[in-house]
């Protein structure tokens, strides 16, 4: 059996979730770096739809998250 790399994961998580962002990619990915790991997959080919998208934190403050969809 072999170990996945965090590209993988994300790859992996983009195809069954549609979207990923930072604070997924931590939680389910195990992955600090999202954007480092999404420019070396786009150096490899793939190719990621990018959006930014506004959500609340538990103080009520606004905040802006990067979301990332593979292109299929």
């Amino acid at each position: 059996m072999s170990k996945q790399n965090q590209q993988q994961r994300i790859l992996e998580f983009c195809q069954q979730w549609g979207t990923i962002d930072r604070i997924r990619a931590l939680d389910r990915c195990g992955v600090i770096e999202l954007s480092a790991r999404i420019v070396a997959l786009e150096k490899d080919g793939h190719e990621f739809e990018k959006a930014w998208i506004k959500r609340v934190n538990r103080f009520n403050e606004e905040y802006r998250l990067r979301t990332y969809k593979l292109k299929v």
